[in-house]
């Protein structure tokens, strides 16, 4: 039987889910993996609980800054780009903090991780929708899923990384690399171009269920 017209279609947005999936476990797992840090990283900076809760809180903070940025930047370089980009920022940040020597660096860069971290969110989820548009049904739930479970690895990691008595620095950067990897290797199979733009030979919207 000769192979249905949409199959390429249909096999491009399966390798385009697979790599969304990707983006939303990395951006799951690397914030996670410096979370067990934190009492650590207090103790080496001579942190009081005020402190500490006050750089935790710069993360937010910039999220809630950089947030209205990212659909001027998802508009400019397109969603794919733009989540790609800012995995990596926010990778970098998270090591700078992991290795900070002052209480002021620790905040600066978590409040930068923090903006990075909220303009990957929005990518990632616009990519997403993107693609469900295509599928013609919800699928945004499932990379939800997916970003929990990088989360859970994330903190697995962390917490074998502290058991074994890695350095903060070599288990952050590590984390960093294996997580910038997976992003840039899922990369190319994101849907780029601007977000109403159906990738070339995308399948019939509505006309699979699974």
């Amino acid at each position: 039987m000769p192979p249905h017209p949409l199959d390429g279609g249909e096999a491009r947005d399966r390798r385009a889910r697979v790599a969304i999936g990707a983006v939303f476990l990395t951006n799951g797992a690397l914030f996670a993996n410096l979370l067990p840090r934190l009492p650590e990283i207090k103790t080496d900076l001579g942190l009081s609980n005020a402190m500490l809760g006050g750089a935790v809180a710069s993360f937010s903070a910039g999220a809630l800054i950089a947030g209205p940025a990212a659909a001027a930047l998802i508009r400019r370089f397109d969603s794919a780009r733009v989540s790609l980009a800012t995995t990596v920022v926010l990778a970098l940040f998270i090591v700078i903090a992991a290795s900070a020597p002052a209480p002021l660096i620790l905040g600066a860069a978590l409040f930068l991780a923090g903006a990075a971290d909220a303009i990957t969110d929005v990518a990632q989820n616009v990519n997403a929708l993107r693609l469900q548009r295509q599928y013609g049904r919800s699928i945004i739930n499932s990379l939800h899923a997916v970003w929990a479970v990088g989360a859970v690895t994330g903190g697995l990691m962390a917490a074998a990384a502290i058991a074994a008595h890695v350095p903060r620095a070599i288990h952050l950067g590590g984390s960093a690399v294996l997580f910038c990897g997976v992003a840039a290797a899922a990369y190319p199979f994101l849907l780029h171009g601007p977000a109403t733009r159906r990738a070339p030979g995308a399948s019939s919207p509505g006309r699979r269920d699974r």
